[in-house]
C-alpha cells in the first residue's frame, strides 16, 4: 500500500514515520500548499514525490491511499475528491466539521466502493483493545460510568475546530464504544474568540448510565480515563487514547480492590499509529471498504454527539470582553 499524505503538520510527520515500521506500506508522496514544506517532509519520510497542489497528488498513479491531515474545515472536500479520484482515504480526526459533511464522505465512499475511515487510532491501540476486552468480561461487572478527559493548553496555536472536536472526540468515541449513542447531553464551558476552549460535558444513557468527559485547549485536565462497573473499575492512565498501562480494581474485598490493583503494561509501537496503519492495510488488502473497529457510521455518530455538546453550551464568559454568548441551538444546557 502506497500512501500519499496531504498536510505537513506534526501528525503527518508522526504517522509518516510509523509507516516505515509496517511491512508492505510506504509513503510515496506528500502534498502541501507550501512547496518547501512538502519537499522537506518528503525528504524526511523518503517519499519520492511532493506537490504543492492536492489535485496533483490525487493524479499520482503511485498513490493508493490518501491520508488527509489538513485543517478540519477541509476534511470533507478533500476526502470526497480523493474517493472520486479512485483512491482510498484515511481522514485525521475529526472526520469532518459537521455531520452533514461526514454524510458527504459516506455517500462518496458508497458510490466509489473504496475504503474510507476516520483515523481514530485510539481504537486500534493494544492497551485500548485490552480495556474494551476487560469491559466485555466479568471482572468489572456491568459497566455503569465513564470518566475521561484531555486537557492540554495550546496557547496561541489553539486549533480552530475547538477542544471538543480536537481533544474531546477521543472521550466521545470511547463513550460510544461502551454505551452507544447518548439520549441526553449536558455541557458547560468557556468560549474564547468564538471557539470552545474548555468543555465539561455529561452524556446520559439508558438506565442511569453516564459518561463525564472534559477537554481543554486552555488548561490542564488530567488526560486519563476510568471505566466503573458493578464489580470494580478500570483506570487508564495518561494518555488514555494510547494506553501504556491499565490498572484493574476488582474483587469481592473492597479494600483489596481499592489498594491492590492489578497493573498491566502495553508498550506502544513507534508513535502509536502502527496498529491502525497495519489494520487499514490488511482491510484494504482483503477488499474491505470500512474497518469494523471504526466504521464511518461510528465516526459520524461521535461527530453528532460532539455537535450536540457544542450546541448545548450554556452562556459563558467570552474572553477578553466578558460578553455572554448564546449557543447556536435553540436549546440551552441540554439536548434530548
Amino acid at each position: 500500500m502506497r500512501i500519499g499524505i496531504v498536510g505537513t503538520g506534526s501528525i503527518s510527520r508522526a504517522l509518516g514515520a510509523d509507516v516505515a515500521l509496517v511491512d508492505g506500506v510506504t509513503v510515496s508522496a506528500v502534498a502541501s500548499r507550501s512547496s518547501s514544506r512538502a519537499r522537506a517532509l518528503a525528504a524526511t519520510l523518503k517519499a519520492p514525490s511532493f506537490y504543492d497542489r492536492v489535485d496533483d497528488l490525487l493524479a499520482d498513479t503511485a498513490v493508493d491511499l490518501v491520508y488527509v491531515a489538513t485543517p478540519t474545515s477541509t476534511h470533507s472536500d478533500i476526502a470526497v475528491r480523493t474517493l472520486r479520484a479512485g483512491k482510498h482515504v484515511l481522514v485525521e480526526k475529526p472526520l469532518a466539521a459537521h455531520p452533514v459533511e461526514a454524510a458527504r464522505i459516506a455517500h462518496a465512499q458508497s458510490e466509489s466502493g473504496l475504503f474510507a475511515m476516520e483515523a481514530m487510532w485510539m481504537k486500534f491501540a493494544d492497551g485500548y483493545r485490552a480495556a474494551m476486552a476487560f469491559v466485555q468480561g466479568e471482572r468489572l461487572g456491568t459497566p455503569r460510568s465513564l470518566r475521561a478527559a484531555f486537557g492540554i493548553p495550546a496557547g496561541a496555536a489553539r486549533p480552530l475546530p475547538g477542544t471538543t472536536l480536537d481533544q474531546g472526540i477521543y472521550a466521545i468515541a470511547m463513550a460510544h464504544d461502551l454505551f452507544g449513542e447518548p439520549a441526553g447531553v449536558h455541557a458547560v464551558g468557556t468560549v474564547l474568540d468564538g471557539v470552545d476552549a474548555t468543555v465539561f460535558a455529561q452524556l446520559e444513557f439508558q438506565d442511569g448510565v453516564v459518561a463525564q468527559i472534559a477537554s481543554s485547549h486552555r488548561e490542564y485536565i488530567a488526560p486519563s480515563a476510568a471505566i466503573s462497573g458493578t464489580k470494580g473499575w478500570l483506570e487508564i492512565p495518561a494518555p488514555f487514547w494510547t494506553p501504556l498501562a491499565l490498572r484493574i480494581h476488582s474483587g469481592t474485598d473492597p479494600l483489596s480492590a481499592l489498594f491492590g490493583p492489578e497493573t498491566l503494561s502495553y508498550p506502544v509501537q513507534g508513535n502509536g499509529y502502527v496498529p491502525m496503519i497495519s489494520a487499514v492495510a490488511e482491510a484494504i488488502g482483503k477488499g474491505a471498504t470500512e474497518h469494523p473497529l471504526h466504521t464511518l457510521r461510528d465516526a459520524t455518530a461521535s461527530l453528532l454527539t460532539a455537535t450536540r455538546i457544542r450546541e448545548a453550551l450554556l452562556p459563558v464568559r467570552v474572553a477578553p470582553r466578558d460578553v455572554p454568548v448564546r449557543p447556536p441551538a435553540a436549546t440551552h444546557g441540554r439536548t434530548a
